[in-house]
């Protein structure tokens, strides 16, 4: 995999503090991309369960509107 030349300078100007301690920190990193990923699918899963059910309310109250005057 070629890394971009962004990705070239961010790698070029990381201070190293030893093997151990960049693979400790890159698999957080990795670790907190992932799990912001899986927020992302959940809250983005929810949101389209959230838009069906306004949708199906608001169609639900088109065919049969409420009369507020016999009220």
């Amino acid at each position: 995999m070629t890394m971009t030349k962004k990705q070239q300078r961010k790698e070029m100007n990381k201070t190293s503090f030893g093997e151990y301690f960049d693979n400790q920190h890159d698999a957080i990193v990795k670790a907190m991309q992932n799990k912001n990923k899986q927020l992302n699918v959940e809250w983005m899963e929810a949101h389209e369960k959230r838009e069906q059910l306004k949708d199906y309310n608001h169609r639900m109250s088109i065919r049969n509107p409420v009369d507020t005057h016999k009220i």
